[in-house]
């Protein structure tokens, strides 16, 4: 499956479940994840990958910037590694 199909799959079933999902960019700062997810007075990010991809390093530099700021940010390379992580954070 592609990773655009995965994200968009995932937007549509966050849509379903009431979670606040937007397309994550920074024109001024690359690597950032692709998706912000709110839902119940939290917030996380994930970027997206197509099954077999990895997140290059200055994508990782930034998922750990998340982290280290209090925030859940993480990579996924399918629809349920996706909605497990919002089932279990959100």
């Amino acid at each position: 499956m592609r990773e655009s199909a995965i994200e968009k799959a995932f937007f549509e079933w966050a849509k379903e479940i009431g979670a606040l999902c937007y397309k994550f960019t920074s024109p001024s700062h690359r690597g950032v994840p692709d998706r912000m997810i709110v839902m119940r007075g939290h917030c996380i990010f994930i970027e997206f990958k197509a099954p077999g991809e990895t997140p290059s390093l200055l994508q990782l530099r930034e998922i750990n910037r998340l982290l280290d700021a209090g925030v859940w940010a993480g990579w996924v390379s399918s629809l349920e590694e996706a909605k497990n992580i919002v089932k279990r954070y959100l």
